[in-house]
């Protein structure tokens, strides 16, 4: 639980002033934007992130859990990247295709196409992100986190200065994930010598059938996390989605503990399922998940509880 405890800490270090910076940025872009513009920013956002898990399959949880047991890192993650790179370049073409068929309209559309381009980049850097969650080189994830919101931040504000409208932001946003995923490459190859080999077409069917039982618990991930944008955006308009959106953004705000914590024990209980516990650090799943789920809770409901009682007040 040491381990635990200084692998969530290390994220949520990493997440905790950058939180606050975006925040900042986040209100600075809402009010220059004003709901209808901040709205189509959300919802192009919220559309490739619904329909970005098509180009996953959910491989990319079925690799966390093999390279945490030690599988070859080198084979599985250039299977993995010559994967998703294929199924991106269909789906941006497919996304705005999509978008255009439900009458979303041109501008809208644009948007989207664009911010499509974001899932070329993770198609590289989420595996190797997967890499260094597995090898428990936490410092480097949250490094790679802070790293993309303070670049967006920069890039966006440069954005807004140059008035370029929500597509703008989202080029901000494409510009600062190229750059920290240049940054992982990197990472990977001196920290960890990583050298990918040549991908083979021949293991590409075994590891979609190897992810597809996480694609069924990523489906409903997505849909509670985008889905309702998306409806917003075809049933109402994107001023809603921008009033949505922003509290929505608020919330999200306070996620970091929980996802710091997720990303810092599921190495750790993949190989206490494995048995592959190194020696010296005893522990089995079920006191794992229950030391983790006490503390997480012992922070989080007090967190809760005054959000909920203090929202007017915070708003205002």
């Amino acid at each position: 639980m040491r381990r635990v405890a200084r692998n969530t800490a290390f994220m949520l270090a990493g997440d905790a002033g950058v939180k606050l910076l975006a925040a900042v940025f986040g209100i600075v872009v809402v009010r220059r934007f004003g709901p209808e513009d901040f709205g189509r920013y959300a919802a192009a956002l919220a559309f490739v992130g619904m329909w970005s898990i098509l180009t996953d399959l959910g491989t990319s949880q079925f690799s966390l859990r093999a390279l945490a047991r030690g599988d070859r890192a080198a084979a599985l993650l250039s299977d993995l990247i010559g994967l998703r790179l294929l199924l991106s370049l269909a789906a941006l073409l497919a996304i705005p295709a999509l978008a255009e068929a439900m009458g979303e309209p041109n501008e809208q559309v644009v948007g989207i196409f664009v911010g499509s381009l974001v899932l070329l980049v993770h198609a590289v850097s989420g595996p190797l992100q997967a890499l260094m969650i597995a090898r428990e080189r936490l410092a480097v994830v949250s490094a790679a986190s802070v790293a993309s919101q303070a670049l967006f931040v920069v890039f966006g504000t440069f954005s807004l200065l140059a008035h370029g409208g929500f597509v703008g932001l989202l080029v901000a946003v494409i510009v600062s994930q190229a750059l920290v995923g240049a940054g992982l490459v990197r990472a990977a190859r001196s920290r960890l010598s990583l050298r990918l080999e040549r991908p083979s077409l021949a293991r590409w069917p075994r590891l979609l059938r190897s992810g597809l039982p996480f694609f069924v618990s990523q489906v409903s991930d997505v849909a509670l996390r985008r889905f309702e944008l998306v409806y917003i955006l075809w049933a109402l308009s994107a001023t809603q989605v921008g009033w949505y959106g922003v509290a929505a953004n608020l919330v999200a705000m306070l996620m970091p503990l929980s996802q710091s914590l997720g990303f810092a024990i599921f190495p750790r209980l993949v190989r206490e399922s494995g048995g592959a516990t190194p020696a010296g650090e005893g522990g089995n799943v079920g006191s794992t998940l229950q030391s983790s789920a006490r503390w997480v809770l012992l922070v989080s409901l007090p967190i809760a509880a005054g959000g909920f009682l203090l929202a007017d007040r915070i708003i205002e």
